[in-house]
This record gives structure tokens, C-alpha cells and sequence, in this order.
């Protein structure tokens, strides 16, 4: 019995005692009259304390490695809530799985995560350049994991706007009516997409490297190690381009068929890019070095491939805005009439937009 509590931290464990022993008192002045309310509450201060102890009792990096797989299991409640949720009083929160459970309870602490997420996070960069360097990185993805919930927060609240909005005219919509809602405009729904993807070609498998440094990534070569590293955060800038990008599309107005083309090429494009590359990244999983050659061939090509198509639809889009500044009636200056923060009266604007002009010139 002695090996179970070793490892407790004496005072932090007093301080939770204290706090429990606070909380009973209040609920007992408060809620003693109230039926079994004071009871329901000391069973679950039991429970807990019984769930606390057991949790213990696991390995940091056991419990690291249960991150990404406890992760994906949320996102997927979330969105399967998002899609074909229970909707009672008013709000879809709940879901039916043989019985109705409502997974946001799981996530209501995810702005604290996320403010601790972040100040994680830039412990561990600092820590690269100090003496924390051996530890830098499994305190970065530890920071991470609670980061990536609040951005799930996100994309469950953005995904569920738009199927509410796609399918505002329809009493009881079906669930194809509500995948079509949500992928109808790739401008709306590709930034909170590309969120969710980064999970499977960043941050699962930088949670994955810290789980495995020493088992897996110390043991090969410096060279697949280096090669991982550059390619995780490649991508991750790579990502973070393509939502801005797709924010900023959405931003100039593009309409019609050029705003399905360009959406959908720029997600799909970059998407096939960053998963080709993730495979090169961590080929040494599944072959040899020695049999490595034609996995690394058609990855980079893939690569190489959609990246010319994405970077097209981006010149495309330059060329279409640069065009437009030497129109008298095109989307700059309709741009510098209808924006108060540029200060411009609406008699104005052809006067600024030829002066713009002539400044391009």
C-alpha cells in the first residue's frame, strides 16, 4: 500500500482536502433542506477523489499517450452533435449514442486550457535556448493539447452556424441536407477545416514525436529527425497561410463559380500537399531505409504537384486585385467608399483611388 501514495504530494493533497471539506460545508448550509442534494453532492466529491487517486497512478507519458486518440474521440462527439444533435430548449448540445449525453460538458474549462496552453507553449520555445532545452519540446505539446481544444470550441460553434444557416428554411433537415449546409460555401468552411486537419499533419504528430522521442526518434538518424522537425513546422505555417488566405478571399468578395474553384482547389490543393509531406515526414515508421526511395518519389511529387495549383489560384487571385485597382468602378473603390476606418468621404473615393493609382504607377 505504501508504493500508492509515494508519490503524493503531501500539501497539495492537504489543500485539496481543505477545499473538499469547504465545499461540503457550503453545500450542507446551503442545500441540507433541499432533498438529497447535499448527499448527490458528497457521493460525487467521493467519486472524484476515487478517480483522482486512480489517475495518479498513471505515468505522465502514459497519460500523454492517450492524448491525441482522447482528442479525436471530442472532436468527433462534437461534430456528430454539430450534424445530427438532440435539440432541446432551443440549443443543439446533446446527443444520442444508446443514451443522451451532452459532450460540450467535457470542454466548458477550455478558455483556462487555453490560456494555460499558452503560456506553456512559450515556456517551451523560451526553453529551446535554455537549460529547459532537453524537456522544450514535451513541454510544447503539453501546452498544445489544451490549445487545440479551444480551437475545437471553434470549429464545433463555426460548423454548427453553418449548417443552422443552410438549412434555416427547412423545418426538419436531413442529414445530407445538413453536410450539404455546411461544405455549400468552401470560403466559410475551409479556415475552421483547415483547423481540424492540422490536428492529423501537425500537432498528432508532434504530441506523437514528444510521446516517442526516445523510443523511436532518438534511435534514428539525425537526419529523419531533422527532416521531421522542419517538415511539422512547414506545414504548420503552410496551414496557417492557406486560413488566411481563404479568410482574405472571403474578405475581397470573390462570388459564383470562381468562389467554388478557388476554395475548394486552395483546400484540397494544400490539404493533399501537407499529408504527402506528413508521410515523408515519418516514413521510417512503416519502411526500411533501404526501401524508402519510392515512398519519398511520389510523396514529393504529390507535394510538388497540388503546391503549383495552390500557389496558381494565389497569383490568380493577385493578378484579379491588381487588375482591379485600375477600374473606376471595380472593388477598391468600393472598398475605400463603404470602409469608415479609412477615413475616406463617399464624394471621395474616385479622387483617393486615383491617387492610388498614380502612386502604383
Amino acid at each position: 500500500m505504501v508504493p500508492l501514495f509515494s508519490g503524493f504530494d503531501g500539501p497539495l493533497a492537504f489543500g485539496v482536502f481543505l477545499l473538499a471539506c469547504a465545499g461540503m460545508l457550503t453545500m450542507y448550509s446551503s442545500g441540507f433542506d433541499s432533498g438529497t442534494r447535499f448527499t448527490d453532492h458528497g457521493r460525487n466529491m467521493l467519486i472524484a477523489g476515487f478517480i483522482m487517486f486512480v489517475v495518479a497512478q498513471v505515468p505522465p507519458q502514459r497519460l500523454a499517450a492517450f492524448a491525441v486518440p482522447l482528442y479525436v474521440l471530442g472532436v468527433s462527439l462534437l461534430i456528430a452533435v454539430a450534424i445530427f444533435g438532440i435539440t432541446k430548449k432551443g440549443a443543439r448540445r446533446w446527443l444520442n449514442v444508446g443514451v443522451i449525453i451532452q459532450p460540450s460538458e467535457i470542454l466548458k474549462i477550455a478558455m483556462p486550457l487555453m490560456i494555460l496552453g499558452t503560456i506553456v507553449l512559450n515556456l517551451g520555445v523560451w526553453g529551446v535556448v535554455t537549460p529547459l532545452q532537453p524537456a522544450a519540446h514535451m513541454i510544447i505539446y503539453v501546452g498544445a493539447t489544451p490549445a487545440m481544444l479551444a480551437a475545437l470550441l471553434l470549429l464545433i460553434w463555426s460548423w454548427g452556424k453553418l449548417i443552422q444557416d443552410g438549412t434555416a428554411a427547412i423545418t426538419k433537415p436531413k442529414f445530407g441536407q445538413k453536410i450539404n449546409a455546411l461544405l455549400r460555401d468552401p470560403l466559410k468552411f475551409g479556415p475552421t477545416w483547415q483547423m481540424l486537419f492540422m490536428n492529423f499533419t501537425t500537432s498528432g504528430i508532434g504530441i506523437f514525436m514528444a510521446v516517442k522521442l526516445d523510443e523511436i526518434f532518438r534511435v534514428w538518424p539525425a537526419r529523419e529527425e531533422r527532416i521531421e522537425l522542419t517538415g511539422h513546422w512547414h506545414v504548420l505555417s503552410a496551414i496557417i497561410a492557406t486560413i488566411i488566405l481563404l479568410y482574405y478571399a472571403d474578405m475581397v468578395g470573390l462570388k459564383g463559380k470562381v468562389r467554388q474553384w478557388f476554395g475548394w482547389l486552395v483546400i484540397l490543393g494544400s490539404d493533399l500537399a501537407f499529408a504527402a509531406v506528413t508521410v515523408f515526414e515519418v516514413k521510417r515508421l512503416f519502411v526500411s531505409e533501404a526501401d524508402q526511395q519510392p515512398v519519398v518519389n511520389w510523396t514529393m511529387a504529390l507535394a510538388d504537384i497540388v503546391l503549383v495549383v495552390v500557389l496558381l489560384m494565389l497569383a490568380g487571385l493577385m493578378v484579379w486585385r491588381l487588375a482591379d485597382l485600375f477600374k473606376r468602378n471595380g472593388q477598391w473603390q468600393t472598398e475605400l467608399r463603404d470602409d469608415p476606418h479609412l477615413g475616406v468621404a463617399q464624394g471621395d473615393a474616385p479622387d483617393s483611388l486615383a491617387a492610388a493609382q498614380e502612386l502604383s504607377k
